[in-house]
Order: C-alpha cells, then structure tokens, then sequence
C-alpha cells in the first residue's frame, strides 16, 4: 500500500472511532436524563462513597510510609473523612423522592470533600 492509500484508510478509520465514541456519550446522557432526580442523586452519591474509599485507603498507605504524618491522619484526616460519611449517610436515609436531588447532594458533600482533599494534599499524599 502507498502512502496515501494508509493515510486515507487510517483517516476512515478514525471518523468511525470518533463517531461512535460521540454516539455512546449521547447514549449516556439519554439514559442520565430519563433517571428521576432521586436516581441521579443515589449515584452521585455512590461516586463520592468511591472516592472515599480510595482517598481514604490510599492516604493510609502513605501515612504508613510516612508514619510522620499519623497525627494529621489521626487527628485531622479521619474526623473530616467521619463527617463526610455521615452527610452521605444522612443523605442515604432520605426516603422521599422529591427531596433528593444532585444538587442537594453536590450541596451537602462537596465542601466536605474539599476539605478532606486538602487536608491529604497538605501532608503530600496523592489526592487521585
């Protein structure tokens, strides 16, 4: 095959990639949107109960590595980490449909893991 030929295919190649990679994110948006809003919310709350854990079990690892920093841990880190899971929990318990929203989620949650964030970050543990 020449060049050209290469090129061409390769190029064919990639539209058909980036089609379909745009089609599949529609897709999901589509099916986001025909969640109700007590839906969308359980999973992002779901997301931040991830992110959590993996703050969490990473910045152990380190303060392991790092037993320097186990008064930050234990002092500053997990009481942050505790009130993060009990505004998830919170969150959890709520049981009437109209009152959940992302939002509200968002609202509650996010400061908190801020927080947390930079309290890891501030000890030089990976915070991704």
């Amino acid at each position: 095959m020449n060049k050209k030929r290469i090129k061409a295919v390769f190029a064919v190649l990639l539209m058909l990639l980036l089609s379909l990679y745009l089609s599949s994110c529609a897709t999901i948006q589509d099916q986001w949107d025909k969640l109700t809003p007590d839906e969308q919310a359980r999973i992002v709350i779901r997301g931040f109960q991830r992110n959590l854990t993996n703050l969490l079990v990473s910045t152990e690892a380190y303060v392991k590595a790092n037993p320097k920093y186990s008064d930050s841990w234990k002092n500053k880190i997990l009481p942050v980490a505790e009130l993060v899971k009990k505004s998830l929990d919170s969150l959890i318990d709520i049981k009437q449909t109209p009152k959940l929203t992302p939002d509200l989620v968002y609202a509650k949650v996010q400061p908190l893991m801020n927080e947390l964030i930079l309290l890891i970050a501030q000890i030089g543990a990976p915070t991704k």
